[in-house]
């Protein structure tokens, strides 16, 4: 049994090993040979088992060519990224991703009306939720109530919303609007050269009525874990592409200068 133990960790390292070792030149071939047999008798294995496994192995220069002639190796990275990783399909990406959360999407309204006939505890202090569709629940709302059982005694549903001009006034940033149940819409506008400060601008609150204090409010930010799945209106091998991506985009809490001590982020998996 442990000689069976000790063959198969021999073939697996054999097996990891064996694709850079066939990069080498012709003339060093045998010379790693005889290094995988030593290898092999200092693992354990024995010199007649090593001698056959190493002797099935063969250096095919065709094939090497063939490898190393592949895109990725003879192609610029930024050329082989561009033609497989075009903004299309960043954007496909990005609906499929609109329409698998559109299908879990609650009416504000509605949503509202329902918290009048049942409402949850309420805690002191504020909570902000950032929302991408102002008319909608934010999930990151949905998963909090549904897990902690709780609302805030005030909860602020901010939107950002980026204008076709390069600054917006902080006259015409906000965009306030009263809800019910002590709920609040907020609309912050920047423009495509503004700097996105929502700290900075809910400053600006104090005017329309919402005044914010620092260390009583609590940032509320959903992050979706994608899953790519085969079958889909996308591509599988374009969707992992995607979900790379995606996974290692910015935070929103540093793109919109959030204090850190004051986020939580809730999780959600959305298959593509």
């Amino acid at each position: 049994m442990n000689y069976l133990c000790r063959l198969s960790k021999f073939l697996m390292a054999l097996f990891l090993v064996l694709r850079p070792a066939i990069s080498v030149a012709q003339d060093e071939f045998s010379d790693w040979l005889q290094e995988l047999r030593i290898e092999a008798m200092v693992s354990g294995i024995s010199d007649v088992t090593a001698n056959d496994a190493v002797s099935r192995i063969e250096f095919l220069p065709d094939v090497i060519a063939l490898d190393r002639s592949q895109p990725e190796f003879v192609s610029p990275f930024l050329d082989y990224y561009q033609k497989r990783v075009d903004v299309q399909k960043v954007q496909k990406g990005r609906q499929l991703l609109a329409e698998r959360l559109m299908g879990e999407r609650l009416e504000l309204s509605l949503f509202l009306e329902s918290l009048a006939m049942s409402m949850p505890t309420r805690v002191p202090g504020t909570a902000i939720f950032l929302n991408a569709d102002p008319n909608g629940v934010p999930h990151a709302l949905l998963h909090n109530l549904m897990h902690n059982k709780v609302l805030h005694e005030r909860v602020v549903l901010v939107s950002v919303k980026v204008l076709d001009v390069p600054y917006v006034t902080d006259a015409e940033r906000l965009e306030v609007r009263p809800l019910r149940e002590n709920f609040w819409s907020l609309i912050i506008k920047y423009g495509f050269k503004d700097e996105p400060d929502i700290p900075a601008a809910l400053e600006l609150g104090a005017k329309a009525g919402l005044e914010f204090n620092l260390l009583d409010t609590s940032y509320f930010i959903g992050r979706e874990t994608l899953i790519p799945r085969l079958g889909s209106d996308m591509a599988f091998w374009r969707e992992k592409i995607f979900v790379a991506m995606f996974r290692n985009a910015g935070s929103a809490t540093a793109f919109f200068k959030i204090p850190s001590n004051r986020v939580v982020e809730l999780g959600t998996q959305v298959v593509l």
